[in-house]
């Protein structure tokens, strides 16, 4: 990626998250468009989605060199700007209920507190929440940070207790209140109150 490319990666997500479809029409650029505001594809918010895609519009790059069998250049151009417009029209948008943060934001977390206890597999926790967790480096562990809507500072690890797919809710030590992280998360993922239990290990 040139070093002018910043918005290379959200292009690029949006580029894949379309690939299969088959007719990139206003209606699907409307469901896209909402989609971006409530659940980003990639580590940036709403507002810098929308300005990596309308900087890539302006553009004269080849914007689908990665699924270039799946739609032509002009084709995908103009389902972007379409995607721009629909996002520009849902203005002013939504407050979203949690902000996904760059993984490295991990170093923050130096005396980790366990405050609870995901008990799903980490395939349904992505689903819930509609992000990817990452392998945590030099461990089998898999991660998301997240920083929530009351300003805490969350990490979601799975398989922190060994033999177990359970997902460790971690924050910051002393930094907030527990019982409305666990509140957060579950009002967020839906999951019931025996899915997300509290716990002090």
């Amino acid at each position: 990626m040139a070093s002018n490319e910043t918005w290379r990666p959200v292009v690029n997500a949006l580029a894949h998250t379309v690939q299969f479809q088959k007719t990139l029409d206003e209606d699907y650029a409307a469901h896209v468009a909402q989609s971006l505001i409530v659940r980003p594809l990639v580590e940036h918010t709403a507002e810098q989605q929308y300005a990596a895609l309308a900087r890539a519009a302006e553009t004269g790059t080849d914007l689908t060199q990665l699924v270039a069998d799946a739609h032509t250049e002009a084709d995908f151009r103009t389902f972007m700007s379409a995607v721009v417009a629909q996002m520009d029209a849902l203005r002013p948008w939504p407050e979203p209920p949690f902000e996904r943060v760059p993984l490295e934001r991990w170093e923050d977390f130096p005396s980790p507190e366990v405050i609870g206890r995901v008990k799903r597999l980490p395939m349904k926790v992505q689903t819930a929440l509609q992000v990817s967790l990452r392998k945590l480096q030099d461990t089998e562990q898999l991660c998301v940070t997240l920083r929530l809507k009351s300003g805490a500072l969350v990490a979601l690890v799975a398989q922190w207790w060994p033999d177990s797919h359970d997902s460790a809710v971690i924050t910051q030590a002393g930094q907030h209140d527990p019982d409305r992280i666990l509140r957060e998360l579950r009002d967020i993922t839906r999951f019931s109150e025996d899915k997300i239990i509290k716990t002090s290990s």
